[in-house]
Formats: structure tokens, sequence, C-alpha cells
């Protein structure tokens, strides 16, 4: 059975006993800040919008501007609603700019958690442009392991006629994903009111209840219907935000936030592996999905690619079945086909197929291919390297029938692996 991931129980009981409840703080992008009262598995980081066209913004664009991202920060509040084991930081313009480069620093030196980082964080940023008379949208979304070895996939098969246990590693490709070019509709449709919804507090449970200042740090405590509590950290006090005409625009116009919520999960599976947060990543994983055609440009074929890899690893993980196992081996093929150059993905691909293998010597020629191509394309990394040196050990030990090549030929081809890793 597939091994994935490294579970690191401890940390799981701590953040158990801390307490799960999803924290939202806003910050300046300046001093960005998140929220260490507890240990979640995953911080949101997103950062606002901004605008970079080649000459001052007009009204009506930065009124849509701004109508962007009132309804994305309301929909960030929507999923973490629905997350467990996310804590959200919304980040503002302080008035120096919003960078993603400025942003990613702070939160790569010691003094911003004092010590280390203590979880894997999920950037989420964008840029709006002028293209003749419409208006752009570009998001793009970025991992920072906590662990560089928690984005580390594994797969392990015992050697035939033996009980030694060899393991194939890899990973899901890009720490950092761009997404495709977007029309923003400008004018009544979104700075007139149709999707703009300002990201404001309420009283109480209704429209018409007295708007109130949004905390600036707070926990999403409890969803009741249509509408989301929110409790001030400092004076305990509820307000409340509706979340959903509005947020069920947000994924309509903004689909890139079902796909960072599903990487947060992801992410989170890595660490505590959970059914629940597996079938949720999928289902946001399809709502990105469904948002685009079926043909795209160079950005949607990655994205799409990167989010067939994370479901068909997921599917795997779980393992709950053969329909898991033949979608798995579906999406991992359809993103081999669309990054044919992506050794990360190759190599992925290839050792996924691996515990199963091989009742034919196509199959075999398959994994055969895949790994002999990321090697070609990446020569000097070390694990596409020991994978093929451990997928030559395990052919050994197959019939003679599915191996892709003759016994002297692979033997040939291990002793020349073994002395470039040693």
């Amino acid at each position: 059975m597939a091994s994935m991931f490294r579970a690191w129980v401890a940390l799981v009981i701590a953040v158990c006993l801390q307490g799960c409840a999803t924290t939202v703080l806003t910050a300046s992008c300046d001093n960005p800040k998140v929220s260490n009262r507890s240990i979640p598995f995953i911080y949101l980081v997103m950062l606002p919008y901004v605008y970079r066209g080649d000459s001052a913004p007009s009204e009506m664009h930065r009124s849509a501007v701004a109508a962007l991202n009132d309804v994305a920060r309301l929909q960030v509040v929507r999923m973490g609603a629905e997350a467990s084991d996310m804590h959200v930081t919304l980040l503002q313009d302080g008035g120096k700019g919003c960078e993603i480069e400025m942003v990613h620093k702070a939160f790569t030196q010691k003094r911003l958690l004092k010590a280390q980082l203590l979880s894997t964080v999920v950037f989420y940023w964008g840029e709006v442009f002028e293209a003749e008379d419409r208006m752009i949208v570009q998001s793009h979304v970025r991992v920072l392991w906590k662990n560089p070895n928690d984005d580390v996939v594994s797969f392990e098969t015992l050697l035939p006629r033996s009980d030694t246990r060899l393991r194939f590693n890899g990973m899901v490709p890009y720490s950092t994903v761009s997404f495709p070019p977007r029309d923003l509709p400008i004018g009544d449709e979104v700075g007139g009111g149709r999707l703009r919804m300002l990201l404001e507090a309420r009283s109480g449970t209704m429209r018409g209840a007295e708007a109130v200042p949004l905390p600036k740090s707070f926990l999403i405590n409890q969803r009741v219907g249509n509408w989301v509590e929110l409790r001030d950290r400092e004076t305990q006090t509820s307000s409340w935000v509706a979340v959903t005409d509005p947020g069920s625009n947000a994924k309509s116009l903004l689909p890139e936030l079902s796909f960072a919520q599903a990487l947060a999960a992801y992410a989170s599976y890595s660490t505590a592996p959970n059914d629940s947060v597996a079938a949720n990543s999928i289902r946001w994983l399809d709502e990105f999905r469904a948002a685009y055609p079926s043909t795209g440009g160079e950005a949607q074929r990655q994205s799409m690619a990167v989010a067939d890899l994370i479901e068909a690893v997921l599917r795997l993980a779980r393992n709950a079945g053969e329909a898991d196992q033949l979608r798995a081996a579906e999406l991992m093929d359809k993103a081999v086909a669309a990054l044919p150059a992506n050794s990360a993905a190759l190599n992925l691909a290839g050792i996924s197929r691996i515990e199963r293998c091989c009742s034919t010597r196509q199959d075999a020629a398959e994994v055969q291919r895949r790994l002999d191509l990321a090697r070609q394309l990446d020569v000097g990394n070390e694990v596409i390297a020991k994978n093929l040196l451990n997928w030559y050990r395990l052919l050994e030990r197959k019939d003679v029938a599915v191996q892709p090549y003759d016994r002297e030929e692979m033997r040939r081809r291990a002793e020349e692996l073994a002395g470039a890793l040693r």
C-alpha cells in the first residue's frame, strides 16, 4: 500500500489540544503577521489585488479593484468557515505597496515568528491590468513549506522474495502557480453593487442589522445558515458576516480561490492525513476546474496539471478502493500529457505506478519511460536517480516477460547509476 507523507503525531496532538478554530487576522503588508496563539496546520495569507496599469487608474477602475478585493476577502472568510485547521491573514496596503516578495521574505526571517516557521504558509495574491477597453485579473498562489520534507510524496513496495521495502519519493511540481488571466467585469457589474459586498460585520444575522467594525483579529466561531459568527479575540464580542450571494459570485469571479483552498487542504493533509480533508480538497479542485473551458493556454495547462496531480496524490493516499486507483492513474496521465518536459511531474507519475506494476511489458515500459525522461531532464536530481536505481532493483526480481531490457542491460544501467550516486 502506498505510504503518503510523514504524519507528525506529536504535532497533531499538540494542535488538537490547543483547539482547531480558524483565526482571521488583518494586518499591514509592510508588517505582515500571523496568529500564533495556537499552532494551525496551515496559514493562508491573502495579499490585496493591486492595479498594474500604465497610468493612474480612473475612478471606475479603482472602484472595480476595490470591489474585487472586497469580494475576495469575503470569500476567504467563507473559506475559513469551512476549515478547522487553517488560520487566515488578510493583508492590507499600509501605504508602502504590497509585493509578494516583500511579504514572502518577512515570513522567512526568524524575527517574524521569533524562532522558526510554525506551520506551512499558502500565499495568495493578484494583479489587475488594463487591456484596451477591458480589465484583466491574474491570480497567483505560492506554498512556503514549514519543512521541505512535508512536500515529499512517498510510495513503498515490497521487493519480491524479500522482506526489504523499497521507497520511491517525489513531489508535486511548482511552489508557485500563476493562473490564466481572466476578464474582470467593470462598471455596474462590479462597482455598482451586483458583486460588491463590503466585508462588513453586523450585530446580528439580518441584512438590516446594525453594521459594526470588522474585528482586527477574530475567530470564526460557527456558521449558522448563511451567516458566520466572528468572535473578537480581545473583547470576546460576536459579530456576523453574510456569506451567501457574494461568496457564490466570488467563486465564479475568482475560481482560483477554490484552488488556494484545495492547496491549503492538501498541505494540511500532509501533516495529518484525514479522509474528510482529502474529500474537501478534491471538491474544491472540482470547483476550480468547472470555471475553465476545456482548452486553454500554457498558464491554464500548468495550473490544471497541478490540480490533477494533487487530486491523484490524495486519492492514492486515502486508497479508498479501485475507483480511486483508476481515477488517480487517469489524472497522472493527464498531467504528464500537459507537462511533458517537467521532471517532477514525470517522476511522480512514474513512481505512482510502481506499486501495482507490472502485469505486462507495456506497463513496465511506461514507468521506465517516465523515469528515464525525468532523469534526462534533471540529471543532477538525486531523488530521481535513487528512484530509478530502486526501480532496477525491483525489475531484477520481476518475470523476464515484463522487463523492458534484458538483465545485462539493467545491471549495466544500475551500476552506472550507483556510481553516479557515490
